[in-house]
C-alpha cells in the first residue's frame, strides 16, 4: 500500500482530522516521513525506498533491486571435510560388497528393481540415452541393459523409444572387442520388438570391421547386411552399408564375398557403388594377392616366383577399371586420388616394364598430367602408344584401357591447356600419394628426366598443383637420384628449406644412407668427395639438433649405438678410396718431374682425410664390439638343460644385447679401414721401389699402429666362440681381418669359402641394387616389401619345422627360455646348476689329497647346509668322517703294499747294487761276478 505516492497520501489523509492536502504537503519532510513509515516495511521490501517513492512507482525500484541481486556472488557450499568423504566412500564400499555377497539371482533382482525405479523418471529418450552412456562409461554393462529393458514399461506401462540406447550398448561392446556379446544384444533388441535403424546396421558393420579376427565375425557381418535387404526391413540399403561390409570382407581377405556383394549392386541411383567402394575393392585385391604370395612363398621355400599371382590379380583389376572409366565418362562416378593410386599401386606389383608404364598412362588418363614428348616417343617404341583409342577397342583388350586418352569426358567445364582441379574439373587432383607413386614408378623404370619432370610440375610453388612434399616423397625422390647418380642434386634436396615437422622426420639414418650411396654410385665424378663431406657435415648438424635420435622409432629397444650409421661411415670411406689416385681412381702415372702422381699432402689426399675424420668414431666402434663380444662369450658359457634347445636358441639370436648396433656393419667398417690402410702401405712400397721417396714417417707409423689395433678387433670378432662345439660337430669357419678364410696347416683353403669370399669381393657400387643399399631399412616399394615379407614367412616356416621333433618338455623349455631372453640380456642371466653340480664343481676346483679331503667335505657340508635341515647336515658330516677313515686305511694299506713290491724288485742278492754302479760307469767287465741263475 505504501509503494506509491498516491497510496501514501490517502493513508495520511485518513489519519488526519480534516487536514488538507496542502498542509501535509508543505509540512512533510524526509525525516518525518522516515518516522511515519513502518521500519519493517523498509527492511522487508528493499525496493520500496525513498528514492523509488520519489520516482513515482515501485516497479522502477524493483527492477533495480533485481539487477543488483544478479551481481551478488552465489553462496558457495562449504566443502565437506575428510571425515564426510570417508563416510560416503565407506557407504559405497559397503553397498558394493553387499551386492557382491548376494547370489547372482538376488543381485539381478536388486539391480532390476533399482533400474525400474530409475526408469520412471527417464521418460525422455534423450535422457534415457544419457543415463545409459553414463553407466557404460563406468563399465556397468548389466545396469545399462536393465535400464533399457525397464524403459519399455516405464511411462504408465508404455515403452519409451530406446533404439538409440540399444545402439549405444552395441557400439560400446564393439569398442570392447566383444562382437559376440554385441550380436546377442542385437538379437535381443529385435526380439523385444525394436526394429534396427540405419545407424544400428552401420554400427554393427563397422564394429565387425574392427574385430574381423574374432570367430564368426565375417559370417555375422554378412547376416547383418543381408537382413537390411529383407522384406520386413524398414531400412533401405545405402552405399555406407555396402562400403562397410566390403571393408569387413577386405580385412578378412574374402574376395569371393566381395564379388558376390558387388554383383548385386545397382548400376546407378541410390545404393550404387561410389569411388570409396571401388577403392576398397582394389585395395582388397592388392592385400589378398600379397597375402597369398607370402603364404605360398613360406610353404614352397626359396625359388618361389609370385609373378603369376600378381598377373592374375592385375587382369581382374583391369576389367574392373573398365567399369570405373565407363561410369566416370557417363558422369555417374567421381574419381579421386585414393582410387587412382589404389589402381596404380596394384599395377606396381608386377615386374613387367610395360605394366609400370601403364601407371604413367593411368595418371595421364585420370589426372590429366601431361607427359614429356620424348618420353611418349620412347613409350611408343616399347609398345605403349599413347594415342587415342576407341571405347570398343578398350573393351576388347582390357590391358589397353590405361593407354586410352579420356576423349569421351565432357570437357565443357574444362579450360583448355590447364590441368583441372577437383572443384572445376572431372579429373582427380594429385597429392602426396600420387607424387610418391610416380617417383617409385620412374625409379623402377630408371627414367631420371621423367621423374624430375613430374617432381617439378607437381611441387613447383608457381605451378598448378603446389604440392608440399612430405618426408616419404623426398625419400622416394632420393632413391630416383641415386639410380641416376645425381649426388649434387641429392645434396641440394637435403639442404632445401622445408617445414620443421617434415625436416625432423627426414633427418634420420635412412636418409643419409641413401644420400651417401648416391655419392658412391657417382664415384667417377671428381667433385663427389666434397659432396660426400658436405653430407657428413649435414648429418652431424642434424644429429646435434634432433638429440641423436637417428631412427625415429620409439618402439625400438634403447641400447648402445653410434651417433652416425656405420653404413654411412663405411660408404664415405669407400667414396674417398674411389676418388684417390693410386687407390681406386686409376693407376699412378709419372709426372714431369719424375715423381708419381700420388697426393702426399694429408690435407688433400681423400683417403687420409677420411681416415682422420673417422678416427673418433673408430674408438666408439671398438668399444661396442668389445662389449658385444663379452656378451657372446657369456652366452656361450651358459649351459642349457637340453642340447637341441640350446642350439635353436643360439641360432635364432633373440637376445636383446646391450649393444643394439648391427655388429656386422661395425666389423665391415673396420675391414674397410684396414683395406684403405693396406692400399696406402702398398703405394708407399711402390714409391720406395721406384726410388721416389717414401711417405711421411708419421703417416706410416700411424697407419701401422691403426692396422694392428683394428686387425686384432676384427679377428677376435670373426673367430669369437658363440657356441661350444662337440667332437662330432663341424668347427666354425675362421677368417682373417678382411673376412677371407684362413689357410689350413697344409696351406689350403676350402673351395666353398674361397669362392664365396671372391664373389663378395667383386661386388662394387655400380653393381649393387637398391635392396643392397637399403638393407635393414623400410622401403616404400611394394614389391621390395613383399619380397622381405616372403623371406620372413619362409623363416617362420623353417622355425616351425625345426620344432617338429621336439618333445613336450623341450618345447616348454624353449618357450620359457625365449621369453626370458627376450626380456633380459645374457649378461644378467645366471647359470642354472643343481646342488650336486655346484658341489662337484667345488670339489674339482680344490686340490686332491688327504689334506684336502676334509676341506671338500666341509665345503660340501657348508654348501648343503644352506638349504638342508640341521639333523640332515649332521648325518652328512658323520658319513663324510667315516668315508675319510676308510680312505685313510685304504691309502695306508696301498702304501705298505707298494713299498713291499718295491723292495722285491730292487733286492737281487749280494753284490747287486755294486754291479749296477759299475754298469753305470761302463766298467761291468771288471766286477768278476758270475751270475749263477736262480
Amino acid at each position: 500500500m505504501f509503494t506509491c505516492d498516491a497510496c501514501l497520501r490517502r493513508s495520511l489523509f485518513s489519519l488526519g482530522s480534516g487536514a488538507g492536502a496542502s498542509h501535509f504537503s508543505s509540512a512533510l519532510s524526509s525525516s518525518s516521513l522516515e518516522h511515519a513509515i513502518n521500519s519493517t516495511v523498509v527492511v522487508s521490501r528493499k525496493h520500496a525506498t525513498l528514492q523509488s517513492l520519489r520516482k513515482g512507482h515501485h516497479r522502477n525500484g524493483l527492477f533495480k533491486a533485481l539487477k543488483e541481486a544478479r551481481n551478488e556472488p552465489p553462496i558457495k557450499a562449504r566443502p565437506s571435510n575428510a571425515r564426510a568423504k570417508l563416510l560416503a566412500k565407506d557407504a559405497q564400499a559397503r553397498e558394493r560388497n553387499w551386492l557382491q555377497r548376494l547370489e547372482p539371482s538376488d543381485r539381478e533382482a536388486y539391480l532390476k528393481k533399482a533400474m525400474e525405479k530409475e526408469a520412471r523418471y527417464l521418460v525422455d529418450p534423450l535422457k534415457l540415452a544419457q543415463g545409459v552412456v553414463e553407466k557404460l562409461r563406468d563399465h556397468n554393462l548389466q545396469a545399462a541393459l536393465e535400464l533399457v529393458r525397464a524403459s519399455e514399461r516405464a511411462h504408465n506401462g508404455k515403452g519409451v523409444d530406446n533404439v538409440v540406447s540399444w545402439n549405444h550398448i552395441i557400439d560400446w561392446l564393439m569398442g570392447q572387442e566383444s562382437p559376440g556379446e554385441a550380436w546377442k544384444v542385437y538379437n535381443e533388441m529385435k526380439k523385444r520388438g525394436h526394429k534396427p535403424d540405419s545407424h544400428t546396421y552401420t554400427i554393427m558393420l563397422r564394429g565387425y570391421r574392427d574385430n574381423v579376427k574374432k570367430p564368426n565375425a565375417v559370417q555375422q557381418a554378412l547376416s547383418v547386411y543381408d537382413s537390411i535387404s529383407a522384406a520386413n526391413s524398414a531400412v533401405t540399403p545405402t552405399t555406407i552399408h555396402t562400403n562397410a561390409i566390403i571393408s569387413v570382407c577386405a580385412r578378412a581377405y574374402d574376395i569371393d564375398a566381395i564379388w558376390r556383394i558387388a554383383g548385386r549392386l545397382p548400376e546407378r541411383g541410390p545404393g550404387a557403388p561410389d569411388h570409396v567402394t571401388f577403392t576398397t575393392i582394389l585395395q582388397a585385391l592388392n592385400s589378398e594377392a600379397q597375402k597369398r604370395a607370402i603364404d605360398r612363398g613360406g610353404r614352397e621355400g626359396p625359388g618361389f616366383d609370385p609373378q603369376p599371382i600378381f598377373e592374375q590379380v592385375i587382369d581382374d583389376a583391369r576389367k574392373l577399371w573398365l567399369d570405373i572409366t565407363a561410369r566416370w565418362r557417363r558422369g555417374d562416378l567421381y574419381l579421386d586420388e585414393a582410387l587412382v593410386c589404389a589402381m596404380g599401386r596394384l599395377l606396381m606389383l608386377s615386374s613387367n616394364r610395360s605394366t609400370h608404364l601403364d601407371v604413367l598412362n593411368l595418371v595421364h588418363q585420370a589426372m590429366n598430367i601431361g607427359r614429356m614428348p620424348e618420353v611418349s616417343n620412347d613409350d611408343a617404341e616399347n609398345g605403349t602408344d599413347g594415342s587415342e583409342e576407341s571405347e570398343s577397342t578398350a573393351e576388347s583388350d582390357p590391358s589397353a584401357i590405361l593407354e586410352a586418352s579420356p576423349t569421351r569426358v565432357n570437357r565443357a567445364n574444362l579450360s583448355s591447356g590447364r590441368p583441372g582441379t577437383a572443384s572445376s574439373s572431372v579429373y582427380a587432383t594429385p597429392g602426396n600419394n600420387t607424387l610418391s607413386m610416380l617417383m617409385e614408378t620412374t625409379t623402377a623404370l630408371r627414367k631420371l628426366k621423367l621423374g624430375k619432370y613430374y617432381w617439378e610440375i607437381l611441387t613447383a610453388a608457381d605451378g598448378p598443383y603446389k604440392i608440399v612434399p612430405d618426408h616419404q616423397n623426398i625419400m622416394a625422390y632420393l632413391r630416383l637420384l641415386r639410380v641416376s647418380r645425381a649426388s649434387r642434386a641429392a645434396l641440394d634436396l637435403l639442404r632445401a628449406p622445408r617445414p620443421d615437422d617434415v625436416q625432423n622426420k627426414l633427418m634420420v639414418r635412412g636418409t643419409f644412407v641413401i644420400a651417401m650411396s648416391t655419392c658412391l654410385r657417382d664415384k667417377k665424378n671428381p667433385n663427389v668427395f666434397e659432396t660426400a663431406s658436405r653430407i657428413m657435415d649435414l648429418m652431424q648438424e642434424s644429429t646435434q639438433d634432433t638429440g641423436d635420435d637417428h631412427d625415429g622409432h620409439g618402439k625400438e629397444p634403447q641400447g648402445q649405438k653410434l651417433r652416425f650409421s656405420p653404413k654411412v661411415l663405411r660408404m664415405y670411406l669407400e667414396v674417398a678410396m674411389a676418388t684417390t689416385k693410386g687407390i681406386g681412381a686409376g693407376p699412378l702415372e709419372k709426372t714431369r718431374n719424375g715423381d708419381l702422381d700420388f697426393e702426399r699432402d694429408p690435407s688433400k689426399n681423400h683417403t687420409l682425410r677420411a681416415l682422420r675424420r673417422l678416427g673418433p668414431d673408430v674408438v666408439n666402434v671398438r668399444q661396442l664390439i668389445k662389449s658385444h663380444l663379452v656378451e657372446l662369450e657369456q652366452q656361450a658359457a651358459a649351459k642349457g638343460r637340453t642340447i637341441r634347445v640350446k642350439k635353436l636358441l643360439e641360432k635364432r639370436q633373440i637376445t636383446p644385447y646391450s649393444v643394439t648396433e648391427n655388429i656386422g656393419e661395425l666389423v665391415e667398417l673396420l675391414r674397410t679401414m684396414i683395406s684403405a690402410i693396406d692400399k696406402i702401405i702398398l703405394v708407399n712400397e711402390r714409391l720406395e721401389d721406384e726410388g721416389m721417396g717414401p711417405l711421411d714417417k708419421a703417416i706410416l707409423n700411424e697407419c701401422w699402429l691403426q692396422k694392428r689395433k683394428l686387425s686384432a678387433f676384427v679377428s677376435r670378432a670373426a673367430n669369437v666362440v658363440t657356441d661350444p662345439k662337440g667332437p662330432g660337430e663341424l668347427k666354425a669357419r675362421r677368417v682373417n681381418e678382411r673376412g677371407q678364410p684362413l689357410a689350413s696347416r697344409n696351406g689350403e683353403t676350402s673351395e666353398g669359402d674361397g669362392a664365396a669370399w671372391s664373389e663378395d669381393a667383386e661386388v662394387a657400387g655400380d653393381d649393387m641394387v637398391d635392396e643392397d643399399f637399403d638393407a635393414g631399412m623400410t622401403s616404400t616399394n611394394p614389391r621390395v616389401r613383399l619380397v622381405s615379407d616372403i623371406k620372413a614367412a619362409q623363416a617362420k616356416h623353417a622355425k616351425s619345422k625345426e620344432e617338429r621333433g621336439l618333445s613336450r618338455r623341450q618345447k616348454l623349455e624353449l618357450i620359457k627360455e625365449e621369453q626370458i631372453r627376450a626380456q633380459f640380456p645374457t649378461s644378467v642371466l645366471r647359470e642354472r646348476q643343481s646342488i650336486r653340480e655346484r658341489t662337484r664343481t667345488r670339489w674339482n676346483d680344490t686340490e686332491t689329497g688327504p689334506a684336502s679331503t676334509s676341506q671338500r667335505s666341509r665345503a660340501a657340508a657348508a654348501g648343503f647346509a644352506r638349504k638342508a635341515p640341521v639333523w640332515k647336515t649332521r648325518q652328512m658330516e658323520i658319513k663324510e668322517m667315516r668315508r675319510e677313515k676308510r680312505q685313510a686305511k685304504e691309502q695306508a694299506r696301498e702304501a705298505h703294499e707298494s713299498s713291499r713290491a718295491r723292495e722285491r724288485e730292487t733286492y737281487r742278492g749280494w753284490g747287486g747294487g755294486f754291479q749296477d754302479m759299475l754298469k753305470e760307469h761302463g766298467r761291468a767287465d771288471r766286477a768278476g761276478i758270475v751270475e749263477l741263475g736262480p
